[in-house]
């Protein structure tokens, strides 16, 4: 039927037009575990995962990426797309892995901020909990000239002590600038 080859024409156009999303990532992140494996002491080094990986990556990925091989020019991996991987890979197991063990005192800290009574402190919870979503399945905390910035900040924000109400000054300034940076973001 005339429906059918519409819907099937939408579908290819649909598959052509996109760089692989979630099929993209999926086979780039099954390729890091053997790049870390040749370079398990120090990883590849820092901001080097686009050097080192084009021996890694998965032929069906490259297809992906170059729009079913019709994009003339080459395109490289630039990162994992996924910033937990991403410090693995560069920084090995000693410095990735301490990487992970702070972005992990970040969610634990985030998430207990998002109990508390203190809305500001909640706010940038949630904030933190969805820059670390975020950054598994792309590169908001390694790449990029201003998300870093942003989120580090509200990392520092959510990893430093809670404000008891006893200290006025600190309160103050919880009070000022809690609501411009909630509603400024």
């Amino acid at each position: 039927s005339t429906a059918a080859s519409a819907e099937v024409a939408v579908a290819e156009a649909r598959k052509d037009s996109t760089t692989g999303g979630i099929t993209f990532r999926r086979l780039t992140w099954a390729r890091v575990p053997g790049m870390l494996a040749d370079h398990l002491a120090f990883g590849v080094g820092p901001g080097q995962f686009q050097a080192a990986f084009p021996p890694y990556r998965d032929p069906a990925e490259i297809t992906l990426s170059s729009f079913q091989r019709r994009e003339t020019t080459p395109n490289e991996v630039e990162h994992a797309h996924n910033d937990w991987l991403t410090a693995l890979a560069e920084h090995g197991p000693v410095g990735g892995g301490a990487f992970l063990v702070f972005l992990l005192v970040v969610l634990w800290r985030a998430s207990r901020a998002t109990w508390g009574d203190d809305s500001t402190r909640r706010d940038f919870g949630f904030a933190a909990i969805a820059l670390l979503a975020n950054a598994a399945f792309n590169s908001p905390l390694l790449y990029g000239p201003v998300a870093p910035f942003i989120a580090f900040a509200i990392f520092g924000v959510i990893s430093s002590p809670p404000v008891h109400s006893d200290d006025q000054e600190a309160t103050g300034a919880t009070d000022r600038f809690g609501p411009a940076l909630r509603f400024g973001m």
